[in-house]
C-alpha cells in the first residue's frame, strides 16, 4: 500500500513537471514568433534608402507649410500607435 502511494505521487510529480515544462516551452516559442513577426513588419514598413532620398528631394522642391507638416507627423504617430 505504501509503495503504491509513493509510486502515484512520483508519477503525479513527473506529470506536473512535464506539463509545466511544456507550457514554458510553448510560451517561449510564442514570444519568439511574435517578436520575429513584429521585426518583419517593421522592416517591411521602412522605406529603402533610395526612397528616402527621393522623398527628401520632393520635400525640397515644395514650399514648406509648417501646419501641414505638423499634421502629417501627428498622423504618422497615430498610425504607429494603432
Amino acid at each position: 500500500m505504501e509503495t503504491s502511494v509513493v509510486s502515484v505521487l512520483g508519477l503525479v510529480t513527473f506529470a506536473l513537471l512535464f506539463i509545466v515544462s511544456g507550457g514554458v516551452v510553448y510560451l517561449t516559442l510564442a514570444e519568439w514568433r511574435d517578436r520575429r513577426r513584429q521585426e518583419k513588419e517593421k522592416r517591411e514598413n521602412k522605406l529603402p534608402l533610395t526612397g528616402r532620398r527621393q522623398e527628401k528631394e520632393k520635400r525640397a522642391d515644395k514650399p514648406r507649410d509648417r501646419r501641414q507638416e505638423k499634421e502629417k507627423r501627428v498622423e504618422k504617430v497615430r498610425d504607429r500607435r494603432r
